[in-house]
């Protein structure tokens, strides 16, 4: 068993005694740093992009709605980066790098 100073409520502060069960019931509740954090303070992701209302709110390519899953499949069944090119005008070569050091980053 454990003090622990758990919060301050109304300006007042309590401290209750808990068990590490539930220190550790307690951390599990907590949002873990994301891999979308990351992206955001990283300068090798500034392509990758978030929005709630695009690619349902998964990480996306340059605030397109194609999503860097959909981009790992197009690198997955193309096998010539010039059919991609052709076939996708729209994205560029940092596009796929930065696809694939998202996924490798995960």
């Amino acid at each position: 068993m454990t003090e622990w100073l758990d919060a301050a409520h109304d300006d007042q502060l309590y401290c209750s005694v808990v068990s590490l069960g539930e220190i550790l019931a307690l951390l599990r509740t907590l949002p873990k740093p994301s891999k979308l954090s990351f992206m955001a303070e990283n300068p090798a992701f500034d392509r990758t992009t978030v929005e709630p209302g695009k690619g349902g709110g998964k990480p996306c390519i340059r605030g397109m709605r194609i999503t860097v899953r959909r981009v790992l499949e197009i690198l997955a069944t193309y096998r010539d980066r010039g059919e991609i090119f052709r076939e996708y005008p729209y994205l560029e070569e940092e596009d796929l790098r930065q696809a694939l050091r998202y996924a490798a980053a995960g």
